[in-house]
């Protein structure tokens, strides 16, 4: 059996084992306007730094210098997406960010828009530290690498979620003050962001602020009806230009974490319209359960 078969096996796997149950993020199937990326097109961090990704940090020279050995993630990509495995991430405000361009300047998807909002599936396999431990989707972030992120963290022995205005502030308010809810090493989750840049007039819209809600990804747990947490207030909302994307640790810490899948939606410019969950084709979740078992066969009759 060739390479090429094995790995298409294992992709449609992968993504049945994602879509297996029956309980999926609000809105899975239906058409969305943003960017999707479940990472199967790359194969090496070259591939994933040419495409429309970029690691965004202050330590970087004018954000677009030069990397050191200790300063740059190490990707892997497989069967459970993106992994990123970094001994050590100095500085502040990293994230990995999506950063599209036209061939020659970056899309501004952040022009004229009235939000942003980012959902992943993610989990954490290993980390160190307390405080300077975060991950989790980040919206609105500027070329200075800062912006606003709903955070895993480890503070005191204590995992929670708490939220972040890099630079500014914590919320809850404190950065030694209690997160909300709790986590688990190894186990998978749906993380969902969304900053409200301007009120929502339509009938029971969102307030300016931001939201986040987060859930286990066992294909049996529902999306909460309601967001797990709200920090109302105008924040971030006088930038020429902000990207969104995935939040990494600070401060010289260990990150270890794989992302199987990252969604951003917005309705600013640039992007483009899609049905959630669908790349290239793929097929609904009983389709493709059939498909991984016919690879599963051909995997037996060529042995």
């Amino acid at each position: 059996m060739s390479k090429h078969v094995a790995a298409a096996i294992i992709a449609l796997l992968s993504v049945a084992a994602v879509q297996a149950g029956t309980a999926m993020p609000n809105g899975w199937g239906t058409e969305v306007y943003g960017y999707q990326d479940n990472f199967s097109s790359y194969e090496t961090q070259a591939d994933f730094y040419a495409g429309d990704w970029e690691w965004v940090s202050p330590v970087r020279e004018g954000g677009t210098g030069s990397y050191t050995t200790l300063d740059v993630p190490v990707l892997s990509f497989g069967p459970d997406g993106l992994t990123v495995n970094k001994t050590q991430m100095n500085g502040a405000n990293n994230h990995l960010l999506y950063m599209p361009t036209d061939g020659s300047n970056y899309i501004n998807y952040y022009s004229g828009s009235t939000f942003q909002e980012v959902l992943i599936r993610v989990r954490v396999t290993g980390y160190n530290s307390e405080d300077a431990f975060r991950l989790g989707p980040a919206a609105s972030i500027n070329t200075g690498s800062a912006g606003l992120n709903l955070s895993f963290r480890n503070h005191s022995g204590a995992r929670d979620f708490k939220m972040l205005d890099d630079g500014a502030a914590w919320y809850p308010e404190g950065a030694n003050t209690p997160g909300w809810g709790t986590w688990e090493l190894g186990q998978w989750y749906w993380v969902r962001f969304r900053h409200q840049m301007t009120n929502d007039t339509a009938d029971g819209g969102l307030a300016a602020g931001v939201y986040g809600s987060w859930w286990p990804a066992d294909g049996e747990t529902a999306e909460p009806d309601d967001w797990c947490a709200s920090w109302v207030g105008s924040r971030r909302t006088g930038q020429d230009i902000a990207w969104a994307g995935i939040q990494l640790s600070s401060g010289g810490n260990a990150t270890a974490f794989d992302v199987s899948y990252f969604l951003l939606m917005t309705d600013g410019p640039g992007l483009s319209t899609f049905k959630m969950g669908d790349f290239t084709g793929v097929p609904e979740p009983a389709t493709m359960s059939l498909l991984a078992l016919g690879g599963l066969a051909l995997l037996r009759r060529r042995r």
